[in-house]
């Protein structure tokens, strides 16, 4: 027998003690030689099957006894010894047939009655609730009354999506399968991704007529108002100028209902012969506070050009200083001048004697004496008094 000796090391050196670690009495040569001491954690084949130490060795559902044997574990998804079935995960839910615990359990479904779980019928999963099958899908007996919306395609029934039957399941109300009409306004799902009706592929909408979206601003997207793109439900969408006076789309992209008719807004409606907005019934317009065209005046007399280089030019405008003088002029002075309503360079004139040529081909309208030219408007004298004719004059500068 081999002896054993302690040795003891303390702060000042240290010392041995024969024979206080003596071999246990029942030890074998065996176990000297080869075996494995449970519970320090280190698996000794073939003595041992396992050793989880001390504190898990013989614990709940570790594997591991305290003498080292593995134990069966339930919730491993492998049936051992001593369990009637094991599901892992699903162990104890519906449809799994094994409880929490590994003891087998029947559901509805599973082909067998249990009536413990108030059962009335159970013919398997593929006939509880099929045509002609008395047994429903919850494994009650079929009675002779059928409903349509229970949830149960029963006798008579093509579908039964429960609740969901309607216009947006492939299962109508009556629990038959549903067509596909195209056109008729509801989108009718999974038959039909849109359908706007009377406007499928239509500049209103992006639903084509075969109520498909049109790719790629349709759905699913939410509409964007003003972003100049038609998107249902959306009338029209001119983006930034909704809702404009160039624009009948509002802006909350609806089509602008027609309004009545106004006179003095610029625009022409119905039983409006014109409208020139503000301008109505001034010398600027020939149209009159009614929206009605005024009578026009006759044709000019003569027409020609004035070579305004001989007038008095201006750095910034073109400037003729009227100096022939006449009578009867509209004005009511003894000067040619521009005609009423006609203006040089869109300002009223300061002198009844002067007018303006803004610029090349500009032209107007102006009294002068007859024969007078457009020259001698500009440069000379004409004595007078004579009578005055509305002439074009036109400027070439």
């Amino acid at each position: 027998m081999k002896s054993s000796y302690l040795l003891i090391i303390f702060a000042g050196g240290s010392f041995v003690v024969a024979g206080v670690l003596a071999p246990h009495p029942t030890r074998t040569a065996e176990c000297d030689g080869c075996g494995g001491v449970c519970g320090d954690s280190i698996v000794q084949s073939p003595f041992e099957q396992c050793d989880l130490g001390p504190k898990l060795n013989g614990a709940w559902n570790s594997g591991c006894s305290k003498n080292c044997t593995c134990t069966p574990v339930c919730g491993n998804g492998i049936k051992e010894d001593g369990e009637e079935c094991d599901a892992g995960n699903a162990n104890g839910k519906y449809n799994s047939g094994c409880t929490t615990d590994c003891k087998l359990c029947g559901y509805c479904g599973d082909g067998i009655l249990d009536d413990a779980s108030g059962e009335q019928c159970d013919m398997g999963y593929i006939l509880n609730g099929s045509p002609g099958a008395n047994c429903s899908a919850n494994c009650t007996l079929q009675t002779c009354e059928y409903k349509c919306g229970n949830g149960v395609v029963e006798p008579g029934e093509e579908c039964d999506d429960g609740p969901n039957n309607g216009p947006k399941d492939k299962c109508g109300t009556d629990c038959k399968w549903r067509t596909c009409s195209c056109g008729n306004g509801v989108t009718e799902y999974p038959f039909e991704e849109c359908d706007d009706g009377d406007l499928n592929g239509s500049e209103k909408s992006r639903c084509s007529k075969n109520c498909t979206w049109i790719v790629p601003v349709g759905h699913p997207n939410p509409p964007c108002c003003g972003n100049g793109n038609v998107e249902y439900p959306e009338e029209c969408d001119q983006g930034f100028i909704n809702g404009g006076p160039d624009s009948n789309c509002t802006t909350d992209c609806t089509w602008r209902k027609p309004a009545p008719p106004r006179c003095g807004d610029g625009h022409i409606d119905p039983g409006e012969e014109c409208d020139d907005g503000a301008d109505n019934g001034s010398l600027q317009s020939y149209c009159d506070k009614t929206c009605h065209k005024c009578t026009p005046p006759g044709p000019p007399a003569t027409s020609d050009t004035c070579p305004c280089q001989t007038c008095n030019p201006n750095p910034f405008f073109n400037k003729c200083t009227i100096t022939t003088s006449c009578i009867n002029t509209p004005s009511g002075n003894d000067y040619c001048a521009c005609r009423a309503g006609y203006r040089a360079d869109g300002l009223a004139p300061t002198n009844p004697k002067q007018f303006r040529l803004a610029f090349p081909g500009q032209e107007y309208r102006v009294f002068v004496a007859p024969g007078v030219s457009c020259d001698t408007l500009c440069t000379s004298p004409f004595p007078g008094p004579q009578s005055c004719q509305e002439v074009l004059v036109k400027s070439s500068c």
